[in-house]
């Protein structure tokens, strides 16, 4: 609104300074109107102030509109470095806790306001982590995460998250999408992440993972989600100790 006014002000003063009809348009914006400006004006002077040049003045302003548009896009680059830094896991690289409830709570939010059908949230556990770690070292341990992590994020759509809990429990939020649809991916993921192994030190580590499902729409709480996937997943864990028996 200021800009039109400015611009409004500057167009008509111009065609009595000049005789020609100047145009500036929203989409040219007010920086590129200027630049037809200083061509118009030449030494133009404005009335009762002799001294004054308006050309300077113009020029003295867009240097000063463009030094705060280049601080904040500065300034905005800043806080996206920062959130990303706050929303990210320090050494996977993927989306850390704090991140992934963010993002489930947008999605519950979609969810009630009907503008999705809700989706899938599939927790991951690995198994025998501890052994890893006790057998093979600490760095064993961290590369089998970064492994992991990496799977993950072959594995997910630009829309999903594919988050780092911590430790060794990871989590994949697949939104828009129901049960249904999402269950033979999220099998052939299982399957697939139980076939990872990592090379450490001339030996294959194998990577063994339990994994609990909960779909979410409209309605659900996140504790609940939560909860219903870890009682799915040590589920699914007993289940195959037992079959190891």
């Amino acid at each position: 609104m200021t800009s039109d006014l400015v611009q409004n002000s500057y167009a008509s003063r111009l065609k009595k300074v000049s005789g020609r009809k100047l145009e500036l348009t929203r989409a040219e914006g007010f920086l590129t109107g200027t630049m037809d400006i200083f061509d118009l004006l030449g030494g133009t002077k404005t009335e009762g102030a002799p001294g004054l040049d308006v050309k300077e003045l113009l020029k003295a302003a867009y240097r000063a509109i463009a030094r705060s548009e280049k601080t904040i896009s500065e300034q905005k680059q800043r806080i996206e470095a920062l959130e990303s830094l706050l929303t990210t896991d320090e050494l996977t690289g993927i989306t850390n806790r704090r991140g992934f409830f963010q993002n489930l709570s947008r999605e519950l939010d979609r969810a009630n306001r009907d503008q999705n059908e809700g989706g899938l949230l599939i927790m991951i556990d690995l198994d025998h982590f501890k052994t890893i770690n006790d057998t093979h070292g600490h760095l064993a341990g961290d590369a089998c995460l970064k492994k992991v992590a990496d799977f993950l994020m072959g594995e997910i759509r630009a829309m999903d998250t594919a988050a780092r809990l911590g430790g060794d429990e990871f989590i994949l939020l697949f939104p828009r999408t129901t049960r249904e649809k999402a269950m033979k991916r999220a099998q052939q993921l299982a399957l697939r992440l139980n076939s990872l192994t990592v090379e450490w030190d001339g030996q294959q580590i194998p990577v063994h993972a339990s994994v609990g499902l909960r779909n979410f729409g409209a309605g659900d709480r996140i504790e609940e989600i939560l909860e219903d996937a870890d009682e799915d997943l040590y589920l699914q864990k007993y289940e195959r100790k037992m079959h190891a028996v």
